[in-house]
């Protein structure tokens, strides 16, 4: 009897740090969230089960790198790699691109290449509050892809507009849902205004009263411009 030793291809693989593609998450004009880039690797990891439960014994997550602009995530193979890009994609709107460098021959001679996707993340996403052309008050995102939806947080009505390329010309962050804060319901003057409480200094101020706001509710959230309070929707 003889016994050898050995190491199976897959196993041989990992060991190896072997990749055949690497997915970069990038962002127009920001960084991309925290939470972006770790829904980002979690996709990848989610992929990855999902094809080895189908019997597919060459995909895995050779390494997960910050490049300080978004997470690198390199995988075992250019399947994985385009489907995880296609997801983020979907997922998060934006843009996706790749490129291919040969890196080296087989042992019949046939070219192998390393492909590199990059997901472009669009300028804004769901949350945030921005100013944007066309609005009569900044616009709370609900929405990027295809086009950015939102809504008018002076009218209450929706608010869309193109954004094929992740952006949109003259639009600017000002802040996002998480800056926003509870606060009293004083009383409801008109069918234009509502009185609430400055959380900040606990002084009574008019505002505009949006198409969403419920006239019965005790209190709302609202978010701090320069000028004024902007009662938010309730999700």
């Amino acid at each position: 009897v003889s016994i050898g030793r050995g190491t199976c291809r897959r196993c041989g693989r990992i060991a190896g740090d072997s990749f055949a593609s690497i997915v970069q998450v990038r962002a127009r004009d920001r960084t991309p969230s925290q939470n972006e880039a770790d829904r980002a690797v979690e996709i990848a990891h989610q992929l990855t089960t999902e094809l080895e439960a189908a019997g597919d014994r060459e995909a895995f997550v050779t390494e997960v790198i910050d490049s300080g602009h978004g997470p690198d995530i390199k995988l075992s193979t250019t399947k994985l790699g385009r489907r995880g890009a296609m997801k983020l994609r979907e997922e998060f709107g934006g843009s996706m691109s790749d490129s291919e460098t040969l890196v080296t021959e087989d042992g019949d001679g046939n070219e192998v290449y390393r492909v590199t996707y990059v997901v472009r993340l669009p300028a804004f996403h769901v949350g945030d509050i921005i100013e944007a052309p066309g609005a009569e008050g900044p616009v709370l995102v609900q929405g990027v892809r295809g086009n950015l939806k939102g809504v008018d947080l002076q009218t209450g009505e929706p608010y869309e507009t193109a954004f094929e390329d992740g952006t949109v010309e003259g639009a600017t962050k000002i802040g996002s849902r998480e800056d926003a804060r509870e606060t009293t319901v004083v009383s409801v003057p008109d069918e234009h205004a509502v009185q609430v409480l400055d959380p900040e200094t606990s002084v009574t101020r008019t505002v505009a009263r949006p198409a969403y706001f419920d006239p019965e509710a005790a209190t709302v959230a609202v978010f701090r411009t320069a000028e004024t309070l902007y009662i938010l929707p309730e999700s």
